[in-house]
């Protein structure tokens, strides 16, 4: 039961919800993505950082209670929600590393921070955070199948992103 609440909890559409609270469809301006970055673009610094403080403490809110598993689960539900298309899972994944172990949530933020600042890009530093966090999660835990199932999702997700870094035409952050 607790896992179904995970997933659950993952499933709240946050961006949606900040989105009405302005009277704008944010599935409809912008990227078209519920993600807080979407929100920061359209709607402004505000609305983006709302947003991104209710996904990541979802995420956390789900590792806290219900494990490594429970993280993994409101990473699936915030990315793959029955009911609309989802985000990209990175703020929840981020929260759920924050309520499952310090060193990788250190790793992710940080490396996150670093790329960003560097590039400006948030589908980079997204990216590049999984990768690192992965590469430390394989160095300190036995088998993080909940760090490899969360990054696999996020890359997933970042597809087309990945395409128009590749091609050079992946977007700055500007708000």
């Amino acid at each position: 039961m607790i896992y179904l609440l995970a997933y659950l909890l993952g499933t709240f559409p946050t961006g949606r919800v900040v989105g009405w609270l302005y009277k704008v469809d944010i599935t409809k301006v912008g990227s078209k993505n519920i993600g807080a970055t979407n929100v920061a673009r359209t709607l402004g610094k505000g609305p983006g950082l709302l947003t991104l403080s209710i996904d990541i403490t979802k995420g956390f809110l789900a590792a806290y209670l219900a494990g490594d598993t429970g993280g993994f689960l409101a990473v699936l539900g915030h990315t793959f929600p029955p009911w609309l298309r989802g985000g990209k899972g990175v703020a929840t994944a981020l929260g759920a590393l924050a309520g499952v172990n310090t060193i990788l949530f250190i790793a992710a933020l940080g490396t996150f921070i670093i790329s960003y600042f560097a590039t400006r890009i948030v589908s980079l530093s997204s990216l590049m955070a999984v990768l690192v966090t992965s590469f430390v999660s394989l160095l300190i835990l036995d088998f993080p199948y909940f760090i490899l199932g969360m990054g696999t999702l996020i890359i997933i997700r970042h597809k087309e992103n990945i395409i128009r870094l590749l091609t050079g035409e992946e977007a700055a952050f500007k708000v």
